[in-house]
């Protein structure tokens, strides 16, 4: 941030001075104009323009090794699969001052609100899935120019240490994941500097090996590279084989426990791998059918694409009382995103709906070789 960009606060000369040796200490000096600050709606236009320009690498890393270890998501596949994704996700928008000013800003839509779902107001999304499904089925064949799935995305991560809960960072990531024909995979990951919950940067953030980039090679047989091709097509028979993949869990205790094994393994597919529309049109086919499934109407995703919003409760017992959000594409079926919102959680110190996560996809396709992207 230069001093012109400062010129129009009416910030005290000491508060500005400490403020550069902060951002100074932890490498946030790109020049970024005052008047993307000016706003909430202009953060999220900025944020945006991040997101879409990630994959093509426009912006950098900033070297801060904060980084803490991410609370595992209960729903990833396997112990390979495990091993594969349970590395921080999302993007490195970090390296903009503008993250400094809180977290991430709520996504708004048109048909409620994640309190609305988590207490039971929100309508089915039985309706808006089966259109979904149908939308997605009706896409032409997906190209194949090659025969290594590439998959990107960006996104703020909550990460929680696991010796002191309390200890928390939100941490802009990109993610790049390739998995090649034999089941071994890429993993490379650019992270950004750890933000607490309330989106300023972290001064508690505990030091982890995963670091500030990191790229990790799994060797052949790690991931099932014919997942996507082998998962039926019949949603009964669907339904069965994500349910199993969720073992473990008390899937059958109720409706919420079942939506979140359904939702979890869903996502499980199509957050790293380049999923068929026959398939993605089979799982919104499944969701439909779940009554703890929740429509929250149209909205906008982070990187500005329209977008039907879906999602589900907190499972029986959840303490973070956290509401799934998936965003999905109705032009297209294809899955835009997710947002996780917390609204309440003692350990995190939140009582007010907060977003604790997203993660925005910005390419799921097929390339030549690992390390591609088109």
């Amino acid at each position: 941030m230069s001093s012109d960009d400062r010129a129009g606060n009416d910030v005290a000369a000491q508060e500005v001075a400490a403020l550069r040796e902060l951002m100074t200490a932890h490498h946030l000096v790109p020049s970024v104009p005052a008047r993307y600050a000016a706003t909430p709606q202009d953060t999220e236009r900025l944020l945006a323009r991040i997101l879409v320009a990630a994959e093509a690498e426009e912006i950098g890393a900033v070297p801060v090794p904060l980084p803490v270890r991410r609370r595992p998501r209960a729903w990833q596949l396997g112990a390979a699969a495990a091993a594969a994704v349970a590395i921080v996700v999302g993007y490195q928008a970090a390296v903009v001052p503008q993250a400094t000013a809180g977290a991430p800003v709520a996504l708004t839509y048109s048909a409620g609100d994640p309190a609305a779902v988590a207490s039971g107001r929100a309508p089915s999304a039985r309706s808006a899935l089966t259109d979904l499904a149908s939308t997605a089925r009706a896409q032409p064949a997906q190209d194949r120019p090659g025969s290594v799935q590439y998959v990107a995305s960006a996104g703020w991560y909550l990460e929680v240490d696991g010796a002191e809960v309390s200890v928390t960072a939100l941490f802009p990531t990109i993610t790049q994941l390739w998995i090649a024909p034999d089941g071994s995979a890429r993993q490379t990951q650019r992270r950004g500097a750890p933000l607490d919950v309330d989106g300023h940067l972290s001064t508690t953030a505990i030091e982890s090996a995963a670091g500030l980039l990191s790229t990790d090679e799994l060797p052949a047989a790690s991931l099932d590279a014919t997942l996507t091709d082998r998962l039926p097509r019949d949603p009964a028979a669907l339904q069965t084989e994500l349910l199993q993949q969720a073992a473990g869990l008390p899937c059958a205790q109720d409706d919420s426990w079942r939506a979140m094994c359904l939702v979890g393994s869903v996502l499980s597919v199509l957050e790293q791998h380049a999923a068929p529309d026959d398939l993605t049109a089979a799982m919104w086919t499944v969701l439909a059918d779940e009554p703890g499934v929740r429509y929250l109407g149209s909205t906008t995703d982070r990187a500005g694409r329209p977008g039907v919003a879906v999602a589900i409760p907190p499972a029986t017992g959840d303490p973070d009382a956290t509401v799934r959000v998936l965003i999905v594409s109705p032009s297209t079926g294809e899955l835009l995103g997710t947002e996780n919102v917390t609204l309440r959680s003692e350990a995190l110190r939140i009582d007010t709906p907060t977003v604790t996560e997203f993660t925005t996809m910005t390419t799921s396709s097929w390339v030549r070789a690992v390390g591609q992207t088109r």
